[in-house]
């Protein structure tokens, strides 16, 4: 038998998590867009040739972190519905399991954000 509470605020966990993926995928995603501009940018300018010698294994690994951190929040989504399905069908035990590997995802794409973007700070930087 379910109480009223479990009714009133799965779809407001769902709301919740649906935009912390949303985010970790936009900014992870947006990441790698701006770096794959830039080299390409670079590519045309008198310095490329300096550049790729010294920085550009940085930012080959930059853009390898925001595309696994881009990777993790779309992972989440499907860990997020199986967690909800779960839930839906009393199945707490394995719910609480999937929501805590969807939360594990989540950081873990914000912590390959924030270590990305240093890399790309100190490879910029240093140019």
């Amino acid at each position: 038998m379910s109480d009223g509470r479990d009714d009133i605020m799965l779809p407001s966990v769902i709301k919740t998590s649906e935009s912390a993926i949303s985010i970790a995928l936009i900014i992870n995603g947006i990441g790698a867009i701006a770096l794959l501009f830039f080299i390409g940018q670079l590519i045309n300018s008198p310095y490329a040739r300096m550049f790729a010698k010294n920085y550009m294994g940085t930012l080959s690994n930059s853009i390898l972190l925001f595309a696994v951190g881009t990777l993790a929040p779309s992972v989440a989504g499907g860990t997020n519905y199986l967690a909800q399905g779960l839930f839906s069908h009393r199945h707490n035990v394995l719910g609480h399991m999937f929501n805590g590997i969807t939360i594990a995802l989540l950081i873990c794409s914000y912590i390959l954000f924030g270590y990305a973007t240093t890399l790309s700070y100190f490879a910029f930087k240093n140019f």
